[in-house]
């Protein structure tokens, strides 16, 4: 009876039979679905890492809580929704710095909190101090995640928010530094400039952000020495 009744369990029905679909090993992504659409994280991947680089005018906002933010982009920084404001930024090709306090990440739904990190076009995460998980999901979205110095945050050290962010040290390096060197720009042209440690911990986190990330990271270990990128 049982193999009566599953003999045919993958057939399906008269209207599954009657789907228009594409043959062939791979799915055939649609750019106009609104259910499911191609995840962008390998994007412009290339076989070999690129080297590191340093991350200059970074923004971020001030004064907001919840979904809302400052478009900087703009002339009058208009409140707008983070959505909007992360595509005006990637428009502008302007990285993304995110200011934060205490045990950052808490609360986050994991895995999924870092990748949306990411797709907004944040590089950077400065905290004073991180949610486990959650500061070894960014590494592994190819976010960096730093730590003010003991004793020292954004109201010490007399952020706004309203800054352009420079973080330099990462040019060159084969990985992150233990501290990196961080400036920020007022729209007055003064320049606070203090380091932060770098919240890589192990070998393995070093390796995942060289390569951008976990995902382009697995990748490249699966294809064959020479396969170029697809």
């Amino acid at each position: 009876m049982f193999t009566d009744g599953y003999s045919d369990l993958y057939a399906g029905d008269e209207r599954w039979q009657g789907m228009d679909i594409a043959e062939g090993d791979t799915f055939q992504w649609q750019p106009d679905s609104t259910y499911v659409r191609k995840p962008p994280f390998f994007d412009g991947m290339e076989r070999d890492p690129a080297p590191l680089i340093d991350i200059i005018g970074a923004h971020l906002a001030p004064d907001t809580e919840g979904g809302f933010t400052r478009d900087f982009t703009r002339a009058d920084a208009p409140v707008t929704t983070i959505y909007e404001a992360a595509e005006s930024y990637a428009a502008a090709k302007t990285p993304l710095v995110i200011l934060a306090g205490k045990e950052y990440g808490s609360g986050s739904s994991r895995d999924w909190a870092a990748k949306g990190t990411a797709l907004l076009g944040v590089r950077a995460v400065i905290a004073e101090s991180y949610e486990r998980i959650h500061r070894s999901n960014l590494i592994g979205m190819g976010v960096l995640p730093l730590q003010f110095l003991d004793g020292q945050n954004a109201e010490t050290l007399g952020l706004t928010g309203e800054e352009t962010f420079a973080i330099k040290g990462l040019a060159s390096a084969e990985t992150p530094a233990h501290e990196l060197r961080v400036s920020a720009t007022d729209s007055q042209g003064q320049t606070r400039t203090f380091d932060a440690i770098v919240r890589i911990d192990t070998p393995a986190e070093a390796d995942y952000y060289r390569h951008g990330g976990i995902l382009p990271y697995v990748l490249r270990q699966l294809l064959e020495p020479g396969e170029a990128s697809r």
